[in-house]
């Protein structure tokens, strides 16, 4: 089973995302492999978006820590291919080979403030 969900970890950290997340829930003081799963349903949300929302998890969820807070609610923005950035993207500049800030006047990812 481990070998089936190391091709999603491989992919969640090579992946560039902004995490924009609106709500936290803390993680029961017990936890098991399970635990991510039952926090994505009682938040109604996919296992794939809790994942996405908490990329330092293992996917096994055997990084989940009791009592800590957890994303469970929000957006995930990638990585901007075109260098295009702003409140009207639908991604982030984070990551980005041409540079990780996005002019507010431009509206394109650069290397200047």
């Amino acid at each position: 089973m481990f070998s089936l969900l190391l091709p999603i970890f491989a992919l969640a950290t090579t992946t560039s995302a902004r995490v924009n997340c609106r709500y936290n829930a803390t993680a029961p003081g017990q936890v098991d492999y399970s635990s991510c799963s039952q926090l994505a349903q009682r938040y109604g949300i996919s296992i794939d978006l809790f994942f996405r929302l908490n990329p330092l998890l293992d996917p096994d969820c055997s990084s989940l820590q009791g009592g800590k807070e957890y994303c469970v609610a929000g957006s995930v923005l990638d990585t901007t291919t075109d260098g295009t950035c702003g409140p009207s993207s639908p991604s982030s500049c984070l990551g980005y080979s041409g540079g990780q800030c996005c002019n507010s006047q431009t509206l394109r990812c650069g290397k200047t403030e």
